[in-house]
């Protein structure tokens, strides 16, 4: 086996290294979303939230109370024999 030397890096006198980019996949998914969402904030914006007014008319009904009949008298009770 080698020994591969060990690379001392001072973070104050050295440059940063350099960082990865976003793929070409990342980059379109974020775009996506947030045009998605551009446009979902778009139509909420837009949508206009107006109740449905409904009117009412009190209108008085007359009404003529009938008595109900009274109920017919019990049959007589049987003559006994």
């Amino acid at each position: 086996m080698t020994a591969e030397p060990h690379v001392h890096r001072d973070p104050i006198l050295d440059p940063p290294k350099k960082k990865k980019k976003l793929s070409t996949g990342a980059i379109v998914g974020i775009a996506m979303s947030v045009i998605v969402h551009g446009l979902a904030g778009l139509y909420l914006y837009n949508n206009k939230f107006v109740l449905k007014e409904m009117t009412y008319e009190d209108e008085a009904v007359d009404v003529e109370l009938m008595e109900v009949p009274p109920p017919p008298p019990p049959p007589p009770p049987p003559r006994p024999r």
